[in-house]
């Protein structure tokens, strides 16, 4: 692990230019998570691999050659092969992202390679809002490379294809209208698969059962009570349940906070995480956050 530099709270950086990682036909140059302080600079340099970005928390500056790009919370970067590169933090607060630096194996032809290989020579833009699912993979490779095991390398390679398909689905994807076919000939099983896909995908975003009804098409108590017919389980109980489970995630793979995990999963408060945390785990979020942390130290 990489001591952090002066304007880094903290920073694991794995880097090898001369000793890539060959990962399933993907060459691993760098792949680390990083805290910068406000006001500190990445400086300008030439990028010489394909780099993706995932901005956690923080603001400021993305520069692609001579265009300035504001950083959000929950945003994703490529940065295109030989272009200048640099960033700018702001002074408000730390900026938190986790990155990966890679190219390609060019002995490695297959259908699925050459089509990654053709996207990332040339992606469509610079950003596009992430998601908790590309999120936890950066989180999963960096701490697996952080804390190798056996099969740390099939790991590995499974979690680092995972960052550049789920990248290349962000980037590539055109959203298709969320609201649910009334079709009577879709099944009831295909409806209740898309609610919980929705509500898998915007997880972080939903605001009330009646905002997430209106997103996809139908009158809440309509959707209320098909849902718990088909699965035992209000809407409100499968949501609190899929925030659990991804908060738990974040805990045992992400150097975050458990008031930055709060925020990130939607609670208004550290309170009211802790109090769904307790109804759903039966233990408080304090205890399990200590015990991942203490099983990956």
């Amino acid at each position: 692990m990489k001591h952090a530099d002066v304007g880094k709270q903290f920073e694991f950086n794995w880097y090898s230019r001369k000793a890539a990682m060959n990962l399933g036909g993907i060459r691993v140059i760098q792949l680390g998570t990083v805290c910068c302080e406000p006001n500190y600079q990445i400086v300008s340099h030439r990028q010489w691999c394909h780099e993706i970005s995932y901005f956690v928390s923080g603001k400021g500056r993305f520069f692609i050659n001579d265009e300035a790009i504001p950083i959000g919370p929950n945003q994703v970067f490529i940065t295109p092969l030989g272009c200048m590169h640099s960033i700018f933090v702001a002074a408000q607060e730390p900026l938190h992202f986790s990155y990966i630096g890679f190219e390609f194996d060019d002995t490695c032809v297959d259908a699925e390679q050459t089509q990654l290989r053709a996207f990332f020579n040339s992606p469509p833009s610079e950003s596009v809002a992430g998601n908790q699912e590309l999120l936890l993979a950066f989180y999963r490779a960096v701490g697996e490379l952080s804390n190798a095991g056996s099969f740390s390398p099939m790991l590995l390679t499974g979690y680092v294809q995972s960052i550049l398909i789920l990248c290349m689905r962000l980037f590539s994807c055109t959203p298709l209208s969320p609201h649910l076919s009334l079709n009577p000939s879709v099944s009831s099983n295909e409806i209740i698969y898309s609610i919980m896909k929705y509500i898998d995908d915007h997880l972080t975003n939903i605001q009330s059962i009646s905002s997430l009804a209106y997103s996809l098409g139908y009158h809440p108590c309509y959707l209320s009570h098909h849902f718990k017919k088909k699965t035992g389980m209000t809407l409100q109980e499968y949501i609190a349940h899929r925030k659990v489970e991804q908060a738990i995630g974040l805990m045992r793979f992400s150097p975050l906070t458990l008031t930055q995990i709060a925020e990130r999963m939607g609670f208004a408060t550290l309170q009211s995480f802790s109090r769904c945390f307790k109804r759903i785990s039966g233990e408080s979020p304090s205890h399990v956050y200590q015990r991942l942390k203490s099983e990956t130290t």
